[in-house]
């Protein structure tokens, strides 16, 4: 799965530096200059990208079985927040080089990555609880892939409401 993934990534990056490389230089020079954003926000995205996945591995180091509910970052509001700005990073490249086929690759990672970011939100409702008895702190009310769309995909969990506590703690 991990050599065909990247496989994958390697294939549409050459592709788009590909398109960009037929692009004329003279372009740029005769006052096609290139936005500042598109440049901001790709750092932006792979900075927070590569922040989250190092947070990540940290700790699956100090994991007992490789396995818990991240709680750091932005992880706190988001499941995916690592998918979130590599989406950022992938549209701010399709702005930069405004071909349609880094669009085309930004739209097809959104929803590969809206669908993984779903699917890892229900995997952590149901290895850690829903309601955060398992872990003290609840994956309920976290967005899954952008943040406040926790009701975009798949079913809803409204956040906890105040003062609540899970059954086996009440008194």
């Amino acid at each position: 799965s991990a050599l065909g993934i990247g496989l994958y990534y390697a294939l549409m990056a050459k592709m788009v530096l590909h398109q960009q490389a037929l692009v004329p230089a003279a372009m740029y020079a005769a006052g096609g200059s290139l936005p500042f954003w598109p440049i901001a926000a790709f750092a932006i995205g792979q900075f927070g990208n590569f922040y989250h996945h190092r947070e990540l591995a940290k700790m699956r180091k100090s994991s007992d079985d490789g396995y818990a509910l991240p709680n750091m970052g932005l992880f706190e509001y988001i499941t995916c927040p690592h998918y979130f700005f590599e989406l950022m990073a992938w549209w701010a490249m399709a702005a930069a080089t405004k071909h349609l086929n880094a669009y085309v690759l930004a739209f097809s990672m959104t929803v590969y990555l809206a669908g993984r970011a779903d699917a890892t939100r229900e995997w952590y409702a149901q290895q850690f609880g829903d309601d955060g008895t398992l872990l003290g702190f609840s994956v309920r009310g976290r967005a899954r892939l952008f943040p406040s769309d926790t009701c975009l995909f798949g079913t809803c969990s409204p956040p906890d409401p105040p003062g609540w506590v899970p059954e086996e703690e009440e008194e």
